[in-house]
């Protein structure tokens, strides 16, 4: 099998799937998943369907080709970005009035859209709503097969207008792993300046399943001829909304995030976009009945087999069913996302009161956490932050330790303190406070 070849063959296929009339002029990315994400089928319009729903699709991911769990949630972002937007224009300006009205009518549509998880009232969620409501349901699938590597591929067909072709494509490729259980969680970065048991173990960054895939083993599919391997299976193109989002404030001028650059959200690029919230998931590509077929080798054949393997490129194939050269599991998955790459936001030009950009937290507590004026519980109450609240941190240091753990987050807006970390999980690298 053709290695790249194989890999933009795959791309322009599923490309076609999921964005068959082009975006328009807005720039968008097809992101695959790495090994499928498997969905419960039935149940549609449960409270627990919505809340399933809810977790698959508010992961936001990095601006890449693969999805990549950046640890934040697009509700968290937006209720940090609605907390933290501030007008920059003058007083009276009618722009300033504008800013101001979406802010304000966000707020109060994101808050009223809130939902209680089920079994855990003071646990907070933002419902996705999905088109067709019935997406999981028995009725409106299409079927599709193509043939990809190997010297007789189907023909590739043009990728939409609109949709971004990333340089490097994830190619057909078994990923394997030994024990899926056995992987640790991972952050997506360190701190090497502070002690092991001084850092949050009981919080994982990213994804535990999308962090084992990525970090998987990944090895070549081998054919014994060269007719490469044709796929199979139906597919749904599932619409996304969120009305509590209201992305059309980046397209303002006008305000800035105190503490975050211009561009901190987005930098409005397809590739090299380092922003919080640099893309918008709007459609997923599911999935089922998937049948790979190929003259296998000796080596594919014992992989297929393995409970060490977990997909065929974006495909899941654990505990598929195999029947000489043909590979087959019936299971719903998504295999890949249609999102839209937001516009440069905070919008530049616009000043802001600080020069280097605020880490983000989660307030993770089961009630109001204290702010404090210093990083020890004896220390003045100078606030408090609500639970799910995100918030920018400005810096961190060893204090008073809070059930073993030592370090503090300085707030980095109001109100201004000190706040446990114990209680805060960040999502990004916080950088240490200078010595007094």
């Amino acid at each position: 099998m053709t290695g790249m070849a194989a890999g933009d063959q795959l791309f322009a296929q599923l490309a076609a799937l999921l964005a068959p009339q082009g975006v328009g002029d807005a720039s968008a990315l097809m992101i695959l998943e790495p090994s499928g994400k498997d969905v419960a089928a039935g149940g549609a319009g449960t409270p627990a369907a919505a809340e399933a729903l809810a977790d698959l699709a508010n992961t936001v991911p990095a601006a890449a080709a693969t999805f990549f769990d950046t640890g934040g949630t697009y509700d968290d972002l937006w209720d940090f970005v609605l907390r933290s937007a501030k007008p920059t224009g003058p007083a009276g300006d009618p722009a300033r009035v504008t800013l101001a009205n979406l802010v304000n009518d966000n707020r109060a549509d994101f808050e009223l859209m809130a939902r209680a998880r089920m079994g855990s009232a003071g646990d907070l969620y933002h419902p996705v709503l999905a088109e067709p409501t019935d997406w999981l349901s028995e009725d409106g699938w299409t079927s599709v097969s193509f043939r990809v590597g190997g010297e007789d591929p189907d023909p590739v067909p043009a990728t939409a207008p609109g949709v971004q072709v990333p340089q490097e494509l994830p190619d057909l490729k078994w990923r394997l792993i030994a024990a899926r259980e056995d992987v640790q969680p991972q952050r997506l970065w360190q701190e090497p300046e502070l002690a092991a048991a001084d850092r949050i173990q009981t919080e994982a960054f990213a994804n535990p399943d999308r962090v084992v895939d990525v970090t998987a083993k990944v090895a070549p599919a081998a054919t014994d001829t060269p007719s490469g391997v044709e796929l199979s299976f139906q597919y749904r193109v599932i619409g996304l909304q969120r009305p509590w989002l209201r992305a059309h404030l980046c397209q303002l001028g006008g305000w800035a995030i105190p503490g975050l650059p211009a561009g901190g959200l987005s930098n409005g690029m397809p590739e090299g976009n380092s922003g919080i919230l640099p893309v918008l998931t709007t459609r997923m590509l599911v999935v089922r009945n998937l049948v790979a077929k190929a003259h296998w080798s000796d080596t594919d054949r014992a992989r297929a087999a393995s409970a060490e393997t977990l997909a065929l490129g974006p495909f899941a194939l654990a505990g598929a069913a195999g029947s000489g050269s043909e590979l087959t599991r019936p299971a719903p998955q998504v295999v890949a996302w249609l999102a839209a790459v937001l516009p440069a936001c905070p919008p530049p030009g616009e000043a802001n009161d600080a020069e280097t950009p605020a880490a983000l937290g989660r307030v993770v507590s089961r009630g109001p956490l204290t702010v404090r004026s210093d990083h020890t519980t004896k220390a003045a109450k100078v606030g408090s932050l609500n639970a799910g609240q995100t918030v920018a941190l400005a810096c961190k240091a060893k204090g008073e330790p809070v059930d073993g753990n030592t370090v503090w987050y300085r707030l980095g807006k109001d109100p201004q303190g000190w706040a446990a970390a114990r209680y805060i999980k960040n999502l990004g690298p916080v950088p240490p406070c200078p010595a007094p």
